[in-house]
């Protein structure tokens, strides 16, 4: 069986590197119909899911790969050489799930996490870096809000002195953007 599992799980990453997504999904649900203990059916679920950009599922599957693999049962029958890379996907899929549902802060913890797991990961390096950058700003962008939603009076003379101390990377914010189109038609 286990021969099988492995053989589906090609056969599903050669449709996927066709881009034949969905051909690659029903040769990865074959697997947990196999072996539903192991990770890699549901980690190749998940990536298959994030490139169609199904969200949801893809989040819900790097779940349960996650759950799956770390769990320890069954390691002798894992694919990967280095059971520490279903940690590196599925955390990164993850991640990258709750980026795409604007949930900053989840992805930016994991990052954190996987920084610390994997120091020498340049990627992952880059991407924490790159999400610590965006919280920044997003914070700076609020603050400027704040101060907006202070105001006793709101129009373009109270907001326009407001707007102007922001940074030119930041007016083009799209908190920002939205203010300025109600306030400057």
């Amino acid at each position: 069986d286990m021969e099988k599992y492995s053989i589906w799980i090609r056969i599903g990453d050669a449709f996927f590197n066709l881009d034949d997504k969905e051909s690659a999904i029903n040769c990865y649900e074959n697997c947990l119909t196999i072996a539903p203990w192991l990770p890699d059916g549901y980690l190749s679920l998940a990536r298959a899911y994030f490139v169609l950009n199904k969200i949801q599922h893809s989040k819900e599957f790097a779940l349960d790969g996650l759950r799956k693999a770390a769990t320890g049962k069954h390691t002798y029958e894992m694919i990967a050489w280095n059971p520490r890379e279903y940690d590196l996907i599925g955390m990164d899929l993850l991640a990258k799930c709750y980026f795409k549902m604007s949930s900053l802060d989840k992805a930016s913890e994991i990052y954190e996490l996987l920084s610390k797991r994997f120091p020498l990961n340049k990627e992952v390096k880059e991407r924490t870096e790159e999400l610590k950058m965006m919280k920044n700003e997003l914070k700076q962008v609020d603050n400027y809000l704040d101060e907006i939603i202070a105001l006793k009076v709101k129009n373009k003379e109270t907001i326009k002195p407001i707007l102007d101390k922001a940074p030119k990377n930041l007016r083009a914010h799209p908190k920002l953007l939205i203010l300025q189109n109600e306030y400057f038609k």
